[in-house]
């Protein structure tokens, strides 16, 4: 599930500029993971400190992160820009696996010489 809902509020009520920073930053997840199943996450405030961990389910894989800060701002932030740089990262891993062919190579497959002309 890719929403607000998918993540856990403890201990403390979220107000609607965190809430709405959650939306971009999952939507922002979402459009980096187009294939993957899904995102769930857990924000819990333990005395002044804020502890925000998120799981992202890619197929086989798993990308989990966890941060803790006084400032429950700064904790989002953290986790869900080094998720966002897992998932390009495993992205990018897939591209590169991928069989290459040299472009100036002849081919018999008229539908990749119309796209590679």
């Amino acid at each position: 599930m890719w929403s607000v809902d998918a993540i856990q509020i403890v201990n403390f009520k979220a107000q609607p500029s965190l809430i709405a920073s959650l939306k971009e930053f999952i939507s922002d997840l979402q459009r980096a993971s187009p294939h993957h199943s899904g995102f769930s996450g857990k924000i819990t405030k333990v005395g002044d400190l804020y502890k925000v961990a998120i799981s992202v389910e890619c197929g086989t894989h798993l990308i989990e992160q966890n941060a803790e800060s006084s400032n429950v701002y700064e904790a989002v932030y953290f986790v869900f820009q080094a998720a966002f740089a897992k998932l390009i990262e495993q992205e990018r891993s897939k591209i590169q696996a991928l069989p290459t062919k040299k472009l100036g190579a002849p081919s018999k497959n008229v539908a990749l010489k119309k796209y590679v002309s």
